[in-house]
């Protein structure tokens, strides 16, 4: 097989050291958990593999000093993530020189694998920016562990392997397969932010309890990775809930793309029970009425975010955003949550080709919004994503230009 390794058994799971100057990236700069390292690493080693994840952001670690680090584990293999953590997947940086850099310095210890949205849409061009042997399509954790085994799928792409851009295989995790994360021998005592919390004191995480969304609004960036929506347990989630709050870890944040879907009423029940810790998490707007926001504020929800994208109902649709609901009626909502928590936000988007009244109208109804309590985004410009809908109607087909094309129509 073009691009094979030799035998495996030390594997390192890197998290580079984020930079975003100069970058089209827009969210929060902060460290955040690696849970898709995290993730592989506990399947690893339950694989027998020697395993070690190395968070240079959390850790500020200066390039001599990751390449040091790094060398002391004596990899045979080594992965690099192309984006930061799983949680800006879907909004990452379009630009690879962060982890281009990381890829030829690890190099130079052990082969370098790639995961991350990058690869995921165009695996020739993110091959050829990356400079790595190999890279992964779609949700890494058990491929990883194939590839280790010497038994990948064609969800593994090789550089020099014929057409890479051709392969249609994307991995997906199983998600009842993924294990409670213990955080053993993870420098969780270096954490300090709390995501999406503006307020106060203590110590933050994140974590995942879905993965996955069966919207298909055309903006989203999710096409070849957190796709289709899948759960883990309840308690597999609350045994990792109990170990971060025994860790001094006060606050949570969930990264599911959709929080409310399925079997989240028992997990909100479960969390009113125990109450573990605080929680922050995104969601649709549609999901919730005001017996379901009690509910929420019960089990210690002290932030959401609602993905608005526009109060009004025409340009819903247009986003194929699957509800429409007038701006009254989200204020309505909104207004209710308020009462019962303490941060809510809605996030607007501007759509591409917005009209001056459309975009005035939407000014006033944010304004008003604000002004009676609730926080709402400044629109946020779409940017097309390749692998989005969007995309693919306003710059076309996938290609190896995609990401180049979607920075200039930023």
């Amino acid at each position: 097989m073009a691009g094979s390794l030799d035998r495996i058994e030390r594997i390192s799971l890197v998290n580079p050291r984020w930079d975003f100057d100069g970058s089209h990236y827009w969210a929060c700069r902060d460290p955040h958990l690696p849970l898709e390292l995290l993730y592989s690493q506990a399947l690893l080693r339950e694989a027998g593999f020697t395993a070690s994840v190395v968070d240079a952001h959390l850790e500020q670690l200066s390039p001599e000093a990751l390449v040091e680090q790094v060398a002391d584990l004596r990899p045979d293999l080594v992965v690099v993530t192309s984006a930061p953590t799983y949680l800006f997947w879907r909004c990452c940086q379009p630009e690879m020189d962060i982890p281009a850099a990381v890829c030829r310095q690890l190099g130079e210890l052990a082969p370098v694998v790639a995961i991350g949205p990058h690869g995921s849409a165009t695996p020739g061009y993110a091959l050829e920016q990356l400079g790595c042997r190999g890279l992964i399509r779609g949700e890494p954790e058990q491929e990883i562990v194939r590839l280790a085994s010497g038994h990948p799928t064609a969800a593994t792409v090789w550089a020099g392997q014929p057409g890479p851009a051709q392969s249609s295989e994307v991995a997906m995790a199983n998600m009842s397969a993924l294990p409670a994360l213990d955080f053993r021998d993870y420098p969780l005592e270096l954490r300090t932010h709390r995501h999406h919390l503006f307020w106060g004191e203590g110590r933050g995480a994140e974590v995942e309890f879905s993965r996955g969304c069966p919207y298909v609004c055309n903006f989203c960036n999710r096409r070849f990775f957190r796709g289709r929506y899948r759960q883990r347990p309840v308690e597999r989630l609350m045994s990792e809930l109990r170990v971060l709050r025994a860790r001094g870890i006060d606050y949570v944040y969930f990264i599911d793309e959709v929080f409310g879907l399925g079997r989240c009423a028992g997990l909100l029940h479960r969390l009113a029970e125990d109450r573990a810790v605080q929680f922050g998490c995104e969601t649709r707007i549609d999901l919730w009425d005001e017996k379901r926001l009690d509910s929420l504020a019960a089990a210690g929800c002290v932030s959401v975010e609602f993905g608005l994208e526009s109060p009004f109902p025409d340009v819903q649709s247009s986003l194929n955003k699957r509800f429409r609901i007038d701006g009254d009626r989200i204020l309505e909502l909104m207004l209710y949550a308020k009462a019962r928590i303490p941060w809510v936000q809605g996030d607007m988007m501007e759509p591409p080709g917005a009209s001056e009244e459309l975009l005035r109208k939407t000014e006033e109804w944010r304004q008003e919004a604000i002004a009676r309590g609730v926080w709402v985004s400044d629109p946020i410009k779409a940017f097309l994503y390749p692998g989005t809908g969007l995309h693919d109607q306003l710059i076309g087909p996938l290609d190896d230009r995609s990401w180049i094309r979607a920075r200039e129509r930023s």
